[in-house]
């Protein structure tokens, strides 16, 4: 798997958990205490997360942080 797959998993999976709980991408922001452009660019692939975002995005959406990178095939 190269960088750019890992991106794409990771902003595949925030999209379908974060609509799966109905919330908006400032919801999803305001419940991990990041901001929405935060969010907006992590699942535009214009942006990396830290590990410390990365933590802070799984704990508001109730999943392990593992699972932000499943590859959707996998799902």
């Amino acid at each position: 798997m190269n960088p750019q797959e890992l991106r794409e998993d990771l902003s595949q999976n925030l999209k379908k958990y974060r609509k799966q709980k109905g919330w908006s991408q400032f919801k999803l922001a305001e419940k991990a205490e990041i901001s929405e452009q935060t969010i907006n660019s992590i699942e535009g692939l214009r942006l990396w997360p830290s590990d410390k975002t990365l933590s802070k995005i799984a704990s508001a959406l109730e999943v392990e942080m593992y699972q932000l990178f499943v590859p959707q095939k996998f799902d």
